[in-house]
């Protein structure tokens, strides 16, 4: 097992330098961004649409909206079945789709893993473009230069590498905060000069592009890879960040009535009907939650920081450095910082920007061991 492992981590990284380094020869990168996933129905709009069935070379439909879903047997548009897996849906201009607009043309494909079919809408966009549309949604365009420059950057290392990482799909990122925030046609002229500048450069470790992550606020330490996910990743160590002060979510607090946490548990498919008592009884070595366990009338509940932050919600505990107690019926929470805490603190950057760091200086203080690449 062990041979065999280490034979396919070898294919895979040796997969990777080769597309990283023949990128050059190549252009620019394409990714195919799902901007939707649907199991019931969808609109599209926007001018001059009509839809096409690439396999027959057919126009199906044409004028807006578009009302999409998925079938057993193909897709419906306008309630008309269509007995195709995958339609394009081509426009003059901006296309709608829900609260997303975006260039020209989408893929609509019918995928039936996981049970049920459902309709991806997938917008297939070039890295730069996409680059520029993520910075655009993730950080303050009204922050430094450099530190939209280092966003760019590591949003386009971090898309690279999901791209190389997700063959089997017909799509390489989601449009959310699963992966990155992208913000489709809307770019604002500060990301696109941020992303122009650092046109093609890629955070690497040993030559291979790197996981790229990021986080609003870390409240004065990164977590490592290791005790976040359990990844042991020489590039992402956890360090210290005193540059984040400005952070809005520095300190957060919340108070979850106990009888939401216990519908929470119970969603999750644990019998519990009442919480007696709650401990944290691990912290990693940044000081955010590991371990925690809940004192039920079912019994003992184990949890993780992080399977807490997701029960109760990720917008009520905003990270896992938080401190947490019962008190009359309730779940009381005091918190620090905002998000995973790995990788790039976000607000740190903003931070060492206005202090006069360089974009480089401030990736490689949050991504020690990495160099930068030009990959086209």
């Amino acid at each position: 097992m062990r041979s065999t492992g280490l034979k396919a981590l070898l294919a895979t990284s040796t997969l990777l330098l080769a597309l990283l380094l023949g990128a050059a020869a190549r252009g620019e990168e394409m990714l195919r961004i799902a901007v939707a996933q649907v199991k019931t129905k969808i609109d599209i709009s926007g001018p001059g649409l009509k839809v096409v069935d690439p396999a027959a070379g057919e126009r199906v439909a044409e004028g807006s909206p578009l009302l999409l879903a998925p079938s057993t047997r193909g897709i419906l548009v306008n309630g008309e079945l269509v007995g195709a897996t995958r339609l394009v849906v081509e426009g003059q201009s901006v296309l709608r789709v829900r609260d997303l607009s975006v260039e020209r043309e989408v893929e609509v494909v019918r995928d039936e893993r996981g049970g049920s079919p459902r309709l991806l809408i997938i917008h297939a966009v070039p890295m730069e473009t996409y680059v520029a549309a993520t910075v655009s949604k993730e950080v303050p365009t009204s922050w430094p230069e450099e530190a939209l420059k280092v966003q760019a950057v590591a949003s386009r290392s971090f898309a690279v590498y999901r791209k190389f990482h997700a063959p089997d799909r017909p799509y390489h990122m989601e449009a959310g905060v699963i992966d990155q925030v992208y913000g489709g046609a809307k770019v604002h002229p500060r990301a696109r000069d941020a992303t122009r500048a650092t046109f093609g450069e890629v955070l690497t470790y040993q030559r291979r592009p790197i996981k790229a992550y990021f986080h609003s606020c870390c409240a004065g330490h990164t977590e490592s890879a290791r005790e976040g996910w359990g990844q042991n990743l020489a590039y992402l160590p956890g360090v210290k960040c005193a540059y984040d002060q400005a952070c809005p979510a520095q300190r957060f607090a919340a108070r979850v009535p106990l009888k939401d946490v216990v519908k929470a548990l119970r969603r999750a498919r644990l019998k519990v009907k009442r919480i007696d008592a709650l401990k944290i009884t691990k912290r990693t070595k940044s000081g955010r939650v590991a371990k925690l366990v809940f004192e039920t009338d079912g019994g003992r509940v184990d949890l993780s920081g992080e399977d807490l932050r997701r029960l109760v919600g990720y917008g009520v505990i905003k990270s896992r450095h938080f401190d947490a107690h019962i008190a009359g019926g309730v779940l009381v929470v005091e918190g620090r910082g905002s998000g995973h805490g790995v990788g790039l603190c976000q607000w740190g950057a903003a931070g060492m920007a206005k202090k006069g760091k360089r974009y480089q200086q401030i990736l490689k203080h949050y991504y020690p061991r990495t160099k930068i690449m030009r990959m086209y």
